[in-house]
């Protein structure tokens, strides 16, 4: 049934406000806005996640917004707004939304719907993952996984070998396994068997931390993974050897929240830091981006591909898009053009979005 969905026409993709630039290797960047809520100054943005046909939708404080880059259209479930930390898409293309205090909704083909009778954990859905057999894997901050198959609720926990009930990531590899990033570690389970782990990787395996914050594969089929406390390592689909670049031993930017690995470039998204790009062959190219035009670019969130081949990044500012090897930023406010973005934009939060090279 349809509820509380709210349309917000937007045209904001005609122009950019801002007209400051950094260049860098002698290069103009490009700029591109990207649609907000206009009327709520403090909307705060967690989550993006990209569907099959290319919509991006924007997880905030306040529900979740669909976006085809022209018009937006708010979700908001029967009880309210929502705020939102995790969305998936299973096998039917229905998005699962992953909300805080165990609150789990879903939208299919425009309709709201609650899977569940009854509230499923008192605890942040932090994670979502669909499979191929159209079970959903839903991780929580304390409650370990509850997978949804057939109508029934099981619980995956420590007693299944799930080395940490508090769940930050849960992907798929390339193979069906599941991987899961927990507060001790990481657990990898049989897409069809969650009665226990194939592999168990921590600190003990050569990983630089056990808290595993951010799982990313890449390319090469290596799975990337972000830490609390220390970086970040990748781990070889076919051994499972960890690795843990030169770049990553002397890390001093704080906890990773997100990251994408592309080539030989690693964009990180930090809590404190801002974004954060590494080159795994040359420790001494690692940039550090954290302010702009004198505004502090603090906490990433999140990081996410659009069908074009850029990077989407949730965050505390403005928006970004990036050409090759150079940052370009739009702040979220200027002197000159203020009263112009709350009017247009009215966030506090935002998104950034750059693009590879």
């Amino acid at each position: 049934m349809l509820k509380n969905i709210t349309y917000i026409k937007s045209g904001l993709l005609i122009g950019i406000i801002l007209c400051w630039s950094l260049s860098l290797n002698g290069q103009t960047p490009y700029f591109k806005t990207i649609i907000f809520n206009r009327e709520n100054p403090n909307l705060k943005i967690n989550t993006i996640f990209k569907d099959h046909e290319g919509f991006l939708y924007i997880g905030t404080s306040e529900g979740v917004y669909k976006s085809d880059g022209i018009d937006e259209v708010l979700y908001q479930s029967n009880r309210g707004a929502d705020e939102v930390l995790s969305i998936a898409e299973d096998e039917t293309g229905t998005i699962w939304v992953g909300c805080r205090f165990g609150k789990v909704y879903t939208i299919s083909s425009g309709v709201i719907s609650i899977p569940f009778r009854k509230k499923i954990s008192e605890n942040n859905i932090t994670s979502i993952c669909t499979l191929k057999d159209s079970s959903v894997l839903i991780g929580t901050g304390g409650d370990g996984i509850l997978q949804y198959k057939n109508g029934s609720l099981t619980n995956i926990g420590n007693d299944k070998g799930l080395p940490d009930n508090y769940i930050y990531a849960i992907t798929k590899d390339v193979n069906e396994k599941v991987w899961i990033g927990t507060d001790n570690g990481i657990a990898i389970y049989k897409s069809d068997d969650f009665s226990k782990p194939v592999k168990l990787l921590s600190q003990a395996s050569g990983m630089p931390d056990n808290i595993a914050r951010t799982i990313f594969q890449d390319k090469k089929n290596a799975m990337w993974v972000g830490f609390q406390d220390n970086g970040a390592c990748y781990i070889d689909l076919s051994n499972y050897k960890v690795t843990v670049p030169e770049v990553f031993k002397k890390w001093k930017y704080g906890q990773v929240n997100d990251l994408i690995a592309y080539n030989n470039d690693v964009w990180i998204a930090t809590e404190e830091r801002g974004l954060v790009n590494c080159n795994i062959k040359n420790i001494n190219q690692t940039k550090c981006y954290e302010s702009v035009n004198n505004d502090d670019l603090n906490s990433v969130e999140k990081l996410c591909y659009d069908n074009e081949g850029n990077i989407w990044l949730a965050s505390n500012l403005g928006l970004i898009r990036t050409h090759g090897n150079w940052l370009s930023f739009l702040r979220k406010r200027s002197e000159e053009h203020t009263s112009e973005l709350q009017s247009r934009f009215g966030i506090s939060y935002a998104v950034f979005c750059l693009k590879k090279k």
